[in-house]
C-alpha cells in the first residue's frame, strides 16, 4: 500500500509541477489526501491518525493565516516604498529649484552689501567732518554765551538803577503833591474857621435862650409826628371812602359819583338755614353775624380736631418747618363764651442769654419800616404800614389767579415769589388788581404784598396755604400745587370706577382704605402714613359703610380730617420725592453737566416710586425731542432739574400701567 501511495504522490507532484517547489499549500494538500487514504487502509489506527491529522491541519491553518498576514504587510510595504520613491524625487526637484533661487538671492545680497559698505565709508568720512565742525561751533557758542551773559548782567544793573531813579522821582512827586494838598487843606481850614467865627459872632447877636430852643424843638417833633399820623389816617379814610363809593356805584348802577350821593348799601338779609330773623335784621346784626362766623369756625374746628385733624397736624413734618400759625384761630374761646376773647397779642419768648426775641411776626398789626438791601425791592418801605389781615378767600383768589395765569402762559420756570412780587408794581404790564392797591400810591402795593405773605404764613397750617407757602419758598412746583388742589376731585373720579364702590356714593371702610392704597401714589409702601390716615376714618368696624362723597369734601374753612391728612401727606411725599430725585441726579452729574447715559445709570430711578417719570419728561429735561435722545445728550444739571419738574411729573392718581410695572418690579 505504501509504495502505491508514494507513487500516487510523485505522480500528482509532477502533474501539478510541484516536484521541486518549496513548501506550498498545494503540496500539503496532496500529502493530506495521501495521508487520508492511508488512514482508510488502517482502521485500527484510524483514531490515532485522525488526531495526528487534526493537529497537523490546525498547525497548517495557523501557518497559512500567518503567511496571509505577512503577504498583506508585504503589499503595504511595497506601496510605501513606491510612495517614498515618488516623494524623494519631488523633494529633490523642489530642493533644486529652491537652491537656485537662494543662489540668486545670495548674489543680489552680496552686491547690495558691497554698495552699503561704500556708503558706510562715505558716511564715516562725513561724520568725522561734522564732528570737527561741531567742536568748532561749541567753542564759538561758549564764547558767545559768556559775552551775552556779560551784556545781560550789565542790562540788569542798568534797569535796577533806572527803577531806583523812577521810585525816587515818584516819591518826590508824591511828597510835593501831599505838601501842596496839605497847604490847600490848611488854607481851606483857615477860611472855614474865619467863616465860622463870623457866623458865631452873628449868632450871638440874635441868639435865644437854650430853654426856649429845646422847647421849640420838642414841639416841632410832636407836630411832625402828629402830621404823619393825621396823613396816614387821611389816606386810610380816603381809601375807605373810595372803596365805599365804588361798592355803592356797583350796587346802584351809577357810573359817576355826581349822579347820587353815596350811601352805605343795605345788605340783603337771608334766613341762613334758620340762623337769622328777617324782622330783626339791622346794622347791629352784622356784628352778631361776625361773631356767629367766628363761633362756627372755632367750634367746628375744635370738634374736627378730635376726629383726626389735630393728629394729622401734629404728625406733619412740613408745618413746623414753615413756622405756620395755629390750626385753631383765636385759641379755644368763642365770642359767645361768657368771657369775650381778648385781643391777640404778639407772643414773645426768652432766649438763653435773657434777651427777648419776637415770634409769630404775622401777628403784627403794623409792618415796621424796612429799607434793607436784603429785602426785595417790591417790599421796601420807609413808613409804618398797617397789616390788612386779609381773609383766606381773598389771598387764595389772588394767588390762584397767578397760578392759573402761569400755567396757561407756560411761565412756570420762573420762581413763583419773584413772579408775585414783580406784579405788585402797578406799572407792570400785567399787575395784580385788588381794591387795596392804589396805583397812585406805591406804598399800598407794598402793604398788600406784605399782608398776603403774612396771611399765607398765618394760615400755612392748612393744606391750601401750606401749598402756597411751599411754592413761595421754591420747595414745590406749580404742578404739584395744582395736583394737591385737585386731589379730592381726581380721587372721587377714581372711586366712581372702583369696583367695590356703590353708585349711591357709599363704600365700606375696608374698601375705601384699599382704594387709597391702590389709587393714590406712594401709599402702598408707607405704613406710617397709612396708619395716620386710618385715624381720620369715621368710627366703626371694617365693614361699616361710609359716604366717600361726604368724606372727600374739600372745604377751605371746615376741612374734612381725611382730606386734610391726604393733602398734607401728598405735600410731604412730593417734597421728599423731589429731594431724593435732585440729590441722586446731582450726584450722577459730572462737572455740573448730566448726560442721558449718566441719567439711565442712576440706581434710584429703578425704585417703584420713580416709575412715573416717562421718556417725555426726560426729553423735556434735556431740552430735546424724545426721538432725538442719545446716550451722549447732555444738559446743565440745574437746568435739567428745572425743565424736568416743569410739568406734571408725578401725578397724584396712579395709572393702571404704573400698577403693572410696580407689580413687575416687586421681588
Amino acid at each position: 500500500v505504501v509504495p502505491q501511495v508514494l507513487s500516487w504522490v510523485d505522480k500528482e507532484l509532477r502533474v501539478r509541477d510541484l516536484m521541486n517547489a518549496p513548501s506550498y499549500p498545494h503540496r500539503l494538500e496532496i500529502f493530506s489526501q495521501a495521508f487520508a487514504h492511508i488512514i482508510d487502509q488502517f482502521p485500527t489506527c484510524r483514531d490515532l491518525f485522525f488526531a495526528i491529522k487534526r493537529e497537523y491541519d490546525l498547525s497548517v491553518d495557523e501557518l497559512k493565516g500567518a503567511a496571509e498576514a505577512g503577504t498583506q504587510v508585504q503589499g503595504r510595504l511595497r506601496v510605501l516604498k513606491a510612495e517614498s520613491l515618488g516623494l524623494m524625487e519631488e523633494c529633490t526637484t523642489q530642493f533644486y529649484y529652491e537652491s537656485e533661487a537662494l543662489k540668486a538671492r545670495v548674489a543680489a545680497l552680496e552686491e547690495e552689501n558691497t554698495d552699503l559698505r561704500e556708503k558706510v565709508t562715505t558716511l564715516q568720512a562725513n561724520k568725522t567732518w561734522l564732528e570737527t565742525k561741531y567742536k568748532e561751533a561749541r567753542t564759538k557758542e561758549a564764547e558767545a554765551h559768556e559775552a551775552n551773559f556779560t551784556l545781560v548782567k550789565k542790562q540788569q544793573r542798568t534797569l535796577s538803577e533806572l527803577e531806583a531813579a523812577r521810585k525816587t522821582d515818584a516819591q518826590l512827586r508824591a511828597d510835593v503833591n501831599r505838601l501842596q494838598q496839605d497847604l490847600k487843606n490848611a488854607e481851606t481850614t483857615i477860611d472855614n474857621k474865619v467863616k465860622e467865627l463870623q457866623e458865631e459872632n452873628q449868632k450871638h447877636q440874635n441868639m435865644v435862650p437854650k430853654e426856649v430852643h429845646m422847647e421849640l424843638k420838642e414841639q416841632l417833633a410832636r407836630m411832625k409826628k402828629l402830621k404823619d399820623e393825621l396823613q396816614r389816617k387821611l389816606r386810610l379814610k380816603d381809601k375807605d371812602y373810595n372803596k365805599l363809593v365804588r361798592d355803592y356805584d356797583a350796587l346802584s348802577g351809577h357810573k359817576t359819583m355826581t349822579q347820587i350821593r353815596p350811601l352805605t348799601p343795605r345788605p340783603t338779609w337771608r334766613n341762613c338755614h334758620g340762623t337769622l330773623d328777617f324782622d330783626q335784621a339791622s346794622a347791629a346784626t352784622a356784628d352778631w353775624v361776625q361773631n356767629l362766623v367766628s363761633n362756627i369756625i372755632i367750634r367746628g374746628r375744635t370738634i374736627l380736631n378730635q376726629y383726626g385733624l389735630e393728629a394729622s397736624h401734629s404728625h406733619s413734618s412740613l408745618i413746623p418747618e414753615v413756622d405756620a400759625g395755629p390750626l385753631l384761630p383765636g385759641g379755644l374761646q368763642s365770642p359767645f363764651d361768657p368771657k369775650p376773647a381778648e385781643d391777640a397779642v404778639e407772643e414773645v419768648a426768652h432766649s438763653d442769654d435773657g434777651h427777648v426775641k419776637k415770634v409769630q411776626l404775622y401777628q403784627l398789626d403794623v409792618f415796621e419800616p424796612d429799607t434793607a438791601d436784603s429785602t426785595p425791592e417790591s417790599l421796601r418801605h420807609k413808613n409804618p404800614l398797617p397789616n390788612l389781615r386779609l381773609s383766606r378767600s381773598r389771598v387764595h383768589k389772588v394767588l390762584e389767579a397767578l397760578l392759573t395765569k402761569r400755567i396757561k402762559k407756560q411761565e412756570t420756570k420762573y420762581p413763583f415769589k419773584s413772579y408775585f412780587l414783580a406784579r405788585l408794581n402797578p406799572e407792570y404790564p400785567d399787575p395784580i388788581v385788588d381794591p387795596a392797591i392804589d396805583p397812585a400810591d406805591p406804598e399800598t402795593s407794598v402793604q398788600f404784598g406784605l399782608s398776603v405773605l403774612s396771611s399765607v404764613r398765618q394760615y400755612a397750617a392748612e393744606p391750601d396755604f401750606l401749598c402756597w407757602q411751599l411754592l413761595l419758598d421754591g420747595r414745590v412746583t406749580d404742578f404739584v400745587v395744582r395736583e394737591n388742589q385737585q386731589l379730592c376731585a381726581k380721587f372721587l373720579e377714581y372711586l366712581k370706577h372702583f369696583p367695590r364702590a356703590k353708585e349711591d356714593g357709599s363704600i365700606t371702610k375696608q374698601n375705601l382704605f384699599s382704594a387709597v392704597q391702590k389709587g393714590l401714589r406712594n401709599k402702598r409702601h408707607n405704613r406710617a402714613n397709612l396708619l395716620r390716615l386710618q385715624q381720620t376714618f369715621p368710627p366703626g368696624g371694617q365693614e361699616t359703610s361710609v359716604s366717600y362723597r361726604g368724606l372727600l369734601v374739600d372745604d377751605m374753612f371746615m376741612p374734612s380730617p381725611l382730606v386734610f391728612c391726604l393733602r398734607i401727606q401728598h405735600l410731604e411725599e412730593q417734597v421728599e420725592w423731589s429731594t431724593k430725585l435732585c440729590t441722586a441726579i446731582r450726584a450722577a452729574a459730572t462737572d455740573g453737566r448730566l448726560s442721558y447715559g449718566e441719567y439711565i445709570g442712576i440706581d434710584l430711578l429703578a425704585d417703584p416710586e420713580f416709575l412715573c417719570i416717562d421718556h417725555t419728561d426726560i426729553a423735556r429735561g434735556f431740552g430735546v425731542d424724545k426721538a432725538d435722545m442719545r446716550l451722549e445728550t447732555s444738559q446743565d444739571v440745574e437746568k435739567f432739574l428745572r425743565n424736568l419738574q416743569d410739568g406734571c411729573v408725578c401725578p397724584v392718581i396712579r395709572g393702571m400701567d404704573e400698577e403693572d410695572e410696580e407689580r413687575a418690579a416687586e421681588p
